[in-house]
């Protein structure tokens, strides 16, 4: 379906998805053939530390949304939890309190291609699932 370079504009479309997320100028061909093709397209071309910074989520935009449930995946690392919750500025956030951090595996939710709007999709409603039903028997 995609690559880092190109992918296929029929097996993306086929999927319907809402949003196609790619990432740098090399995409850029791609990104043009799905927005031709009426998808919703957002594409990502950092270069620097502080181009990177600019769209990573503050710890304090976080602490004020306040999450039930915390999702995190870390390319090619096992997730470090104890560091997530020690982090002093987050001790408000209700995930963290009640210990509701889960780590999505990176295998299934950071690689290119169909598995993680397959495989991706289907472990997240499984999380998310499974924390409302926990939630509603509490």
């Amino acid at each position: 379906m995609s690559a880092f370079v190109g992918g296929s504009v029929s097996k993306i479309k086929a999927l319907d998805p809402d949003l196609a997320i790619g990432f740098s100028d090399i995409q850029a061909d791609l990104a043009r053939e799905l927005i031709v093709e009426n998808l919703q397209v957002l594409i990502f071309n950092q270069r620097s530390l502080r181009e990177i910074m600019g769209v990573i989520v503050d710890e304090a935009e976080v602490e004020a949304a306040d999450p039930q449930i915390m999702l995190a995946s870390w390319c090619g690392k096992v997730l470090d939890a104890a560091s997530v919750y020690a982090r002093e500025t987050m001790g408000s956030v209700e995930a963290l309190r009640e210990r509701r951090l889960v780590e999505v595996p990176a295998e299934i939710i950071l690689q290119p291609g169909p598995a993680c709007l397959t495989d991706g999709l289907d472990r997240l409603v499984e999380i998310i699932s499974g924390f409302g039903e926990d939630h509603a028997n509490r």
